[in-house]
């Protein structure tokens, strides 16, 4: 009988640690299904508030274009004033096709020009044009001499003249004098 008691005993205690190994993995699971739940939460948190986010930025989009497209219209009333006042515009086009009648073969293949800096209206000018393969963001050297000195890009490229700025590496007080060497280095 004694031994069929020690064998009930350690029947039951094999049975108790079972029991408090299954408590141990189900309060696992328990935690475990609450954090992925939380983690759900957050992310769901994440992607609503994001969406509210571009559903504002759309909306401050809209206002803006419909600002701009306001702008636009007075704009181009202004343009259509200016236009009847000046008895029309001026079509690039039309003046570098008769450009390209008036002026040789020399003047056409010219790669260097000169650089003019009108100091009380910080205006830069070129003597290279749209004649000379010069068009609007072409970077043109500048020369003091011999010596490279900086660049200007081009801003408004015209028959064989083109309005200039300085890179923005190079400053005015770079271009001390009021006339450069430039050269186009394709």
């Amino acid at each position: 009988m004694i031994k069929h008691k020690r064998y009930n005993t350690n029947i039951k205690q094999s049975g108790t640690m079972l029991k408090d190994q299954n408590k141990k993995k189900l309060f696992v699971g328990v935690i475990l299904i609450v954090f992925a739940f939380l983690c759900t939460v957050i992310i769901f948190y994440f992607v609503i508030n994001t969406h509210n986010q571009a559903v504002e930025e759309v909306g401050d989009l809209k206002e803006k274009v419909g600002v701009l497209s306001t702008e636009k219209e007075l704009a181009q009333k202004k343009l259509t004033k200016l236009e009847e006042e000046a008895g029309g515009s001026i079509y690039i086009d039309k003046i570098v096709n008769k450009a390209t009648t008036i002026y040789d073969e020399q003047e056409k293949a010219r790669k260097e020009g000169r650089l003019w800096i009108d100091r009380n209206t910080d205006t830069y000018v070129v003597t290279l044009g749209i004649l000379n393969g010069v068009k609007k963001g072409t970077r043109l050297s500048v020369y003091d001499g011999t010596k490279r000195i900086g660049y200007v890009r081009v801003e408004t490229a015209m028959d064989v003249i083109s309005y200039v700025y300085p890179t923005k590496y190079d400053t005015l007080k770079q271009f001390a004098d009021e006339y450069y060497r430039v050269i186009f280095e394709e």
